[in-house]
């Protein structure tokens, strides 16, 4: 049995400074979501609810964000 529902996500871990700025070519691309790793600190959760609604905006979501408490 084949899932045709599965979505691809993306881990922007090489080739992209932040989260945000592999948004809009992971979009184009045709993704369907992206992973927010653990390495990309927020100093506020103000600035993550920003890259969150970016991410909403290109018609993504975030599939898995690994937070870190440092």
């Amino acid at each position: 049995m084949v899932n045709n529902e599965w979505k691809l996500a993306y881990l922007p871990w090489i080739g992209f400074n932040s989260v945000a700025e592999a948004v809009e070519p992971i979009a184009k691309i045709g993704y369907s979501g992206i992973e927010i790793p653990a390495l990309y600190f927020f100093p506020t959760a103000d600035e993550l609810d920003k890259l969150v609604n970016l991410v909403k905006s290109r018609g993504l979501v975030v599939t898995e964000a690994g937070l870190s408490g440092d």
